[in-house]
């Protein structure tokens, strides 16, 4: 049987690869940002209220990428989750999740203990990266990985 330190560096090996995966699956135009229709508020200015408030106004007419997402995966999000998502993950209030957002989003959640980090991203981060055939749906196979990785037998 496989210790847990065992289980941690098989499952650590490939996640870096895996994390850039998911980040390009969901970055739909390749611009290295999660945003609302590719347009960042960080050239505006008068704090997080104008970029609240820009997000919102893209969002109701356009779709973000993970909006885009969900949609593919079948899974019509609500108004308000989406915009959870990306506020909850986005330390520096650019309206975008960067890079290194993205792996801090990741790692954060990977190492919380205490259940008091965002999950709502992270869980569709993770889902991302165990959908190697991005099919949509995780296979049996794959989910048994994930807990034999997580739990152990």
């Amino acid at each position: 049987m496989a210790t847990a330190d065992a289980r941690e560096r098989y499952a650590r090996k490939n996640e870096q690869d895996e994390l850039e995966r998911a980040f390009r699956t969901i970055d739909k135009k390749g611009d290295d940002k999660i945003d609302p229709e590719g347009r960042c508020s960080q050239h505006m200015h008068g704090g997080l209220m104008c970029v609240l408030l820009s997000y919102k106004t893209l969002r109701t007419t356009h779709y973000t990428e993970l909006d885009q997402l969900f949609l593919a995966l079948g899974h019509k999000a609500k108004r308000g989750e989406v915009e959870d998502m990306i506020w909850e993950v986005d330390e520096d209030c650019d309206g975008c999740i960067s890079w290194l957002e993205f792996q801090n989003l990741y790692t954060r959640g990977r190492d919380d203990k205490t259940g008091w980090e965002p999950r709502g991203l992270f869980n569709v981060v993770e889902f991302v990266m165990n959908d190697k055939e991005g099919a949509g749906f995780i296979t049996l196979e794959e989910a048994m990985q994930i807990m034999y990785l997580r739990y152990g037998r």
